[in-house]
Formats: structure tokens, sequence, C-alpha cells
């Protein structure tokens, strides 16, 4: 459900008071030091250095505010029928992220379609993106607090203010699964694991099944890919953006992947794009949502420019033709 512009600048108004500015400043110049005295008979005493500049600000800064869930409609899937993927869940959630130097290929791989793409609507569920457990950039006024531990899940957070004023995250859900429906929205990935050495070769997929990059990635023991994707495109509402910082965990199978927890950034017109399916004239106040870098990088003075999410995913494995 969409909500007026004017209803919206009225809840930011609400919630400017009711939270505040930032408090974070830059750090203040050093004065110069002074000028020695000339001793009897002697030479003038050297003048002193300059006081250091103050810092442009911290990397990262505690914060005690944290984010709270809300409900999100159920996804209209009467667009069409889009494959179910398996049901298998072998990640505990702790696997690396970091992607292993190499992987021999073992020359055994699936190809998979995204075919299940939606907001996970537990914020505190996700990653650290930033690695902060608080703040590296100053909020939005309409940006939630963090998840348990750091979590970077904005999206989800704003699910309890947009319910105060009749809006739903229900919207990007079924953006989403209308876009995977018509083509708009093509994500896929070939997977060639290796169980003996506990990586995988990944190939991501461009819109016309080519190779666009490769990566190695991590495999466990329990079939979990795991590891750090980086940009992958995302096509919102006839907007053509991207997702960024991009990690995964899923659980590859024969019959696709599964179970999926893919966490990321979303700035500039992508994240205008979103806000615009819930919010109407949303993207001209999406700023006001920002609660993370889109270089994921800290500088506490400076405002956040982009919105952290976690996405459940999904896929089935595309049958040979």
């Amino acid at each position: 459900m969409n909500i007026s512009k004017l209803a919206l600048i009225a809840l930011l108004g609400s919630a400017l008071m009711a939270f505040g500015c930032s408090d974070d400043e830059t750090g203040t110049g050093g004065s110069a030091g002074t000028g020695g005295s000339a001793g009897s008979g002697g030479s003038a005493g050297s003048g002193g250095s300059a006081g250091a500049g103050g810092s442009a600000g911290e990397l990262c800064v505690e914060a005690s505010a944290q984010c709270a869930n809300g409900d999100i409609d159920p996804t209209d899937t009467s667009p069409c029928d889009l494959r179910v993927p398996p049901t298998e869940d072998g990640c505990t959630g702790d696997e690396s992220l970091e992607n292993p130097a190499s992987c021999t290929p073992a020359e055994n791989p699936i190809t998979v379609a995204i075919t299940q793409l939606e907001i996970d609507g537990d914020c505190n569920a996700g990653v650290d993106l930033d690695s902060c457990d608080g703040n590296t950039c100053v909020l939005g006024g309409l940006a939630p607090g963090e998840g348990v531990g750091g979590v970077d899940n904005a999206l989800a957070g704003l699910a309890p203010v947009l319910a105060g004023v009749g809006g739903n995250l229900g919207g990007v859900n079924d953006a989403f699964y209308a876009g995977l429906c018509a083509g708009d929205i093509v994500i896929g990935f070939t997977i060639d694991a290796n169980t003996d050495e506990n990586c995988a070769n990944v190939d991501i997929l461009d819109a016309d099944g080519g190779v666009e990059r490769s990566i190695v990635m991590n495999f466990s023991d329990t079939a979990c890919l795991s590891g750090t994707v980086g940009v992958i495109p995302l096509n919102v509402a006839g907007i053509a953006g991207q997702m960024n910082n991009a990690v995964l965990r899923a659980t590859v199978s024969n019959g696709g992947l599964s179970n999926g927890s893919l966490g990321a950034t979303v700035g500039g017109a992508t994240a205008a794009a979103i806000a615009d399916l819930i919010i109407d004239n949303g993207g001209v106040l999406v700023a006001e949502v920002f609660d993370i870098n889109e270089d994921v990088s800290g500088d506490t003075a400076g405002a956040c420019d982009a919105l952290s999410m976690t996405l459940t995913v999904g896929g089935a494995t595309e049958t040979p033709q």
C-alpha cells in the first residue's frame, strides 16, 4: 500500500522531533604554538609547531538504538507460477564470507536461476556489512537502528515505521516477484563445487546467460555455499540498478539453491525505486532512510548514502535444453 508524500513528510517531522539531530561533529583544529623568546645575547627561540587538526569523523560509533520488526503483507503471486526452490538447509549462519584464493575445477557444474527474492522481515537477520556494531555515518531521519550484533538490515526495520502511516514493505516483494516473472530481474549462477577442497568456482551470469564474471566461494561439508559476491544487477520496477557489497550464504543441491540469505546495500536510483514502491514519491525522500555508506566505509561526520537489506533467495536448477 502506498502512502502520500504529505503523510510521509509529517511522519518525518515527528521522527526528527523524537530522535533529534546527530551529535557527530568534526574535530577542531589545533592552535598554533607560541614563538620562543630571544635568549640573552643569543639567537631568537624557534617558533612552536602548529597543533594537529581534528579528525573528520570516527569510523564507528557505538549505538544503543536497536531495530524493531513489523508485519509484511503476503506476496502477490498472481503474475505467474515461478519454479519453487528446493528445501535443503545446510547453512548455520557462521560460514566464512571471505572468498578462497583458488579452487580446483570439479567439472560438475549446475546452473541455477533465482526464482525467489524477498525481504527477510527479521531486522536482526543478516550480516554486519560495515563491521561496526553501531553507526558508520549520520543516519537519515527515518533510518532504524541496527540489528543485534551490528546486523545491517534497515529495509526490514522500516516495517513498523511504515505501519504507522498505512504503508507496507509487501509492495517491494510484489515488485520482485513480478520482475522475476516478466524476466526483468534475471539473476543466475553456475556453481562447480569441489567437495574435497571445500570450495566452489562460481560464474555470475548476465541476463543472456553469459558469464559476466567468475569468483571462488566457500563450500561446506553440508553443501553451504558462502562468500562475497559483490555487485548483482537488480532491475526494480523498470529502473536498472544494482545491489552492492553482496554477501551470500545458501544451500546447494541438485535441485538448485535454497534457504539463501543475501546481504547487500543499495543506493541512488535503486534505493529510490524501492522507496517509490511503498510510498508515493518516496524516492525524493529516500535519503531519510539511509543507514550505511555505499562503499561500507566509516565516516561518522558524513551523511549515509545507502540502504542496507537482507533478502531471502532461492533458485531452481536450469533444465538442460
